[in-house]
């Protein structure tokens, strides 16, 4: 990338030439190792947790003029997923799947990342390795199984600790501003509590920070019109093993 631009290394990136670039978008492939949250073991790689140093050189490239373009450049992830097991030995658990695809694109938010392309729709039949789908494996796609992580993908929602807070964030299955009502659930079992209302933009994000006396043990949900419940996300953030995106 920085070759392509012509910028230096270092905190502080120079031009190295003087011959710009013509695009409108720079896409990636952000495959990630050990869960969301993850850095590329080698420096000039980028996984998930470096797409923010990645964003700041195309920022600088602009910035610098190394960058043509008619319009904003965009930031884009045109391929990214997780495969499951099932179908796919030693891929991540569905439920663990689940929660990173949700996780992802929130990491992919944060770092200014306006389109994500997920790689696949449905499983690809045995043998083949490629067990990333939403859907498991079907002749047709009407008669397919839906993973959890169709949901998560659809109605991203997250939520994690702090110490008298809990931070949400979230995208509505209409992309749209809607109501969005949060709920609690005491243990992996019981009823749901609403405990705040937070409306979304005109995109369907929402995001807030709530005062709530919450423990590790507690789930949330965020429910919408239109995009019925996301998935129960759990306070006690698991550990993330080193599952690579398509298994160990």
């Amino acid at each position: 990338m920085r070759s392509l631009l012509c910028l230096s290394k270092g905190a502080h990136p120079h031009r190295t030439c003087h011959d710009p670039v013509r695009f409108d978008v720079w896409s990636h492939h952000p495959y990630t190792f050990g869960g969301p949250f993850g850095h590329a073991r080698l420096p000039d790689d980028v996984e998930l947790g470096d797409l923010p140093k990645m964003r700041a050189l195309l920022q600088t490239g602009v910035r610098l003029g190394q960058v043509v373009s008619a319009n904003p450049v965009q930031f884009w992830v045109t391929e990214f997923g997780w495969d499951t097991n099932p179908p796919r030995p030693h891929a991540a658990p569905l439920s663990l799947a689940a929660r990173w695809t949700a996780e992802s694109l929130h990491q992919m938010w944060l770092s200014g990342v306006s389109l994500v392309t997920w790689f696949l729709l449905e499983d690809y039949p045995s043998p083949s390795p490629y067990q990333s789908g939403f859907y498991f494996y079907s002749p047709t796609l009407a008669d397919a199984r839906p993973k959890p992580g169709l949901t998560a993908f659809r109605f991203p929602f997250v939520a994690y600790l702090q110490k008298n807070t809990v931070s949400i964030w979230g995208r509505d299955a209409t992309s749209d501003k809607e109501l969005v009502t949060i709920q609690r659930r005491h243990g992996k079992s019981g009823s749901w509590r609403t405990i705040s209302q937070i409306s979304s933009n005109t995109n369907g994000i929402f995001l807030a920070t709530l005062k709530l006396k919450a423990r590790k043990t507690d789930w949330l949900r965020a429910v919408a019109p239109g995009s019925g419940n996301s998935l129960a996300f759990s306070l006690t953030r698991p550990k993330d093993p080193r599952i690579g995106p398509w298994g160990n």
